[in-house]
């Protein structure tokens, strides 16, 4: 059943011209449930431009309680591109990669690029992943 609604979807966007953010946005939320990651960032992606900040902070969310690094990072690399990568995404990619206990030796210079302000909390989550 699924795949006959991601075919009418699919299908639907080829005849018109959208938008269908909200639909992308059900899809990614359905497989998100069903722990299909990659279906559910494919939608994530379809989206980006007008992603719900509810969907994006859930996704996120998802990826920290399941350890996922892997998953966290490839969402924020979605949102860089859309210039949506903010503190918020940050704090959670932290979260995700202290869950995980994996360290990020890059991290502080990441967040620098990208011109993220550190504040006290964020300097906590960042020594536990990257320490100075």
């Amino acid at each position: 059943m699924i795949v006959e609604a991601e075919s009418v979807l699919d299908e639907a966007i080829k005849r018109s011209e959208g938008p269908f953010f909200k639909a992308w946005d059900m899809f990614m939320m359905f497989f998100l449930k069903q722990h299909r990651v990659d279906s559910a960032l494919k939608y994530m992606e379809a989206a980006l431009g007008h992603p719900k900040s509810e969907s994006v902070d859930k996704v996120l969310k998802y990826f920290e309680e399941e350890k996922n690094v892997d998953g966290a990072e490839e969402l924020c690399k979605m949102l860089k591109k859309v210039n949506r990568l903010d503190s918020k995404a940050y704090d959670s990619l932290l979260r995700t990669y202290i869950a995980a206990g994996k360290p990020a030796p890059d991290m502080r210079m990441r967040i620098k690029a990208d011109g993220i302000e550190v504040n006290s909390e964020f300097e906590n989550l960042l020594e536990t992943v990257c320490p100075k």
